[in-house]
């Protein structure tokens, strides 16, 4: 009997060593930290960009000196104002320039814009030359004129330009290599036109463009989620630039989700400055109107404010609700929806933090591009009540700039 628990407790033994046997690890452990968190292992990004700099605090250039830009615009139109004063305003809230209250003379041209700017004491970091200021006036041609040559040939005694507009984006980023780093904004397919490779790449050292490649897709997907209209009326040119303008593929891509017909009229001029388009604009309004049970107000050189007290009484009498591509500034003059100036303000802030970046050291090309925002809707009730239609509570609720009244439209002339 003793032998076979001598031989028992043996056996025990054994298999106790056995079990506290640790099999060797081929890959080395860490020693645990007695509070350290479990943390999941962090995958290898796909991409090496840089990230950008968040700290966005201004300073001097190495020389002590401010950081010069100039402007560019492609030809005289109120959205450009409307963009540089987003981007200003981005520029004060981020400390770089001193609180400036514009006039409202002055906010209806960049010229202007920058001639009270420069009669004043601004910024410790940042200047805007009034001499570094160039208008192509809707002529890439222009890229000739003696002014806009000195700009481009300033070197070193440039920091950033900032271009609004599809032709002096164009002309200012025709070359392979510049030494001055170029911010494009305000324009409405920077990959159509040209101007840059993609939305994710630039093409180019010296480029960065301001993308928000589904800006429009937003905008008459939110039109036709409110009104739930079956014929979409809008007006362009059959041309390259017509279409892109009008944001055509956007508009036949929802159509074909939505499933609602795109009624056109295409018998417009596309210059500018042809006294001729709002006329023949006005033509094209009134033969299409009867065809179609909403519009959608697009980019046209037809199309500007001066003349919405001649295109609203068509929209009225057809009993058409309407929707501008260009932003809140038409649906103050009577048109019914569009998008709120919220998202001008958030471009602003976008466009000013890639030129802090810039003056950081970061080269234009790595910068993100592609814009987005949730779009607030922006509606006038007066518009609404001259159609009839009754707007919902939750599209009133939701929205982010209600008008009551239909304002006049400015005295001097803009041009799209």
């Amino acid at each position: 009997m003793r032998t076979k628990w001598i031989l028992f407790w043996m056996l025990c033994l054994v298999l106790s060593l056995l079990g506290c046997e640790k099999k060797p690890s081929s890959t080395p452990q860490p020693t645990p930290t007695p509070d350290a968190p479990v943390v999941s292992p962090t995958p290898t990004p796909i991409s090496a960009t840089p990230q950008p700099i968040q700290n966005l605090a201004p300073f001097h250039k190495a020389t002590n000196q401010k950081f010069r830009v100039a402007i560019l615009e492609s030809g005289e139109w109120y959205g450009y104002p409307e963009n540089f004063l987003g981007i200003l305003n981005a520029l004060m809230d981020l400390g770089w320039m001193n609180k400036i209250t514009f006039s409202a003379e002055a906010q209806k041209t960049i010229v202007g814009i920058l001639k009270e700017l420069n009669s004043q004491s601004y910024s410790d970091y940042i200047e805007f030359p009034q001499d570094m200021y160039f208008s192509f006036n809707w002529d890439e041609k222009n890229a000739n004129d003696p002014l806009f040559q000195k700009i481009i040939t300033q070197g070193k005694n440039l920091d950033a330009i900032i271009s609004f507009g599809t032709a002096s984006s164009r002309a200012v980023t025709a070359s392979a290599t510049f030494d001055i780093p170029v911010i494009v904004t305000a324009v409405s397919d920077p990959v159509k036109s040209g101007i840059i490779q993609s939305v994710n790449d630039s093409g180019k050292d010296y480029v960065t463009a301001f993308c928000d490649p589904e800006r429009f897709v937003r905008q008459i997907r939110l039109f036709y989620d409110v009104i739930q209209f079956k014929k979409l009326g809008i007006l362009y040119t059959d041309s390259t630039a017509g279409k892109t303008y009008a944001a055509l593929d956007d508009v036949m891509a929802i159509a074909k989700e939505k499933g609602f017909e795109v009624v056109s009229n295409t018998n417009l001029i596309e210059e500018d400055n042809d006294p001729k388009a709002p006329e023949q604009y006005i033509a094209a309004l009134k033969e299409l109107a009867p065809k179609v049970d909403a519009i959608y107000l697009t980019i046209q050189a037809g199309l500007t404010l001066q003349n919405l007290p001649q295109i609203l009484p068509i929209i009225e009498t057809n009993k058409l609700p309407s929707f501008a591509m260009e932003g809140s500034s038409y649906v103050k003059h009577g048109v019914l929806f569009s998008i709120s100036a919220y998202q001008l303000s958030a471009v602003g802030e976008f466009n000013a933090k890639n030129m802090i970046r810039i003056f950081q050291g970061t080269t234009p090309r790595k910068l993100n591009q592609i814009f987005s925002i949730t779009p607030r809707i922006a509606i006038n009730l007066k518009a609404a009540g001259r159609i009839g239609y009754d707007v919902p509570v939750d599209i009133l609720g939701s929205s982010d700039e209600v008008y009551t009244e239909i304002e006049p439209v400015p005295s001097s002339p803009v041009n799209p």
